[in-house]
């Protein structure tokens, strides 16, 4: 795949395998793992707004055509979780900018 890339996945809690449960080092575990390996990344605090948590980690990592932007929200809340993954070259806009849009585009019914 080229950059950029978005990944968007959904786990609704009524599916047996969706019982993360919205605490920060099981999110990290479950969906932060690329921040454990070589690169430059940051984890913000989780943000709570209206029963969802979310939580944010972004950074550069090596490739082999050269660096990489990666940018990850998982938004967590009682009825499910939802992961957007953004993956792009680096240029002016940042990628938490580019993420943060998207996410604010996803709305819990």
């Amino acid at each position: 795949m080229t950059p950029p890339v978005l990944s968007v996945q959904i786990c609704q809690r009524s599916q047996p395998d969706c019982a993360t449960p919205c605490e920060a080092e099981k999110i990290r575990q479950n969906f932060f793992f690329f921040s454990a390996g070589p690169g430059r990344f940051s984890m913000k605090e989780p943000l709570e707004v209206g029963g969802v948590t979310e939580f944010i980690a972004s950074g550069i990592a090596e490739s082999e055509a050269g660096p990489i932007e990666i940018a990850a929200h998982v938004l967590c809340s009682r009825r499910g979780i939802a992961f957007l993954g953004l993956i792009n070259k680096p240029f002016d806009t940042t990628i938490d900018q580019l993420l943060e849009k998207t996410a604010k585009s996803v709305l819990w019914e």
